[in-house]
């Protein structure tokens, strides 16, 4: 009877290697979805600035902060899910 090492399983040489890269692939979830919350931040300062330098905001400035604020909330439970 083989183990499930000899037949190459999770627990092989072969197995080892493709856990480490379903890891390395989770990790560059993680990363992207970082990345993509540190973009919307850049953005909302932006917005955050037109508002305050504008005697009265528009309703397309008030709905391009409120889009980029969901990106933010879904990019960060998107990582904090993939962080469990």
């Amino acid at each position: 009877m083989r183990s499930k090492s000899d037949a190459g399983g999770d627990y092989g040489p072969c197995g080892r290697m493709r856990l480490y890269g379903r890891f390395l692939a989770q990790i560059e979830d993680i990363r992207i979805s970082i990345d993509k919350i540190d973009e919307s931040v850049t953005e909302i300062k932006k917005v955050y600035s037109t508002i305050l330098s504008a005697p009265t905001s528009d309703q397309k400035t008030q709905d391009d902060l409120e889009a980029l604020t969901n990106e933010i909330k879904k990019s960060a439970n998107n990582a904090r899910n993939k962080l469990k």
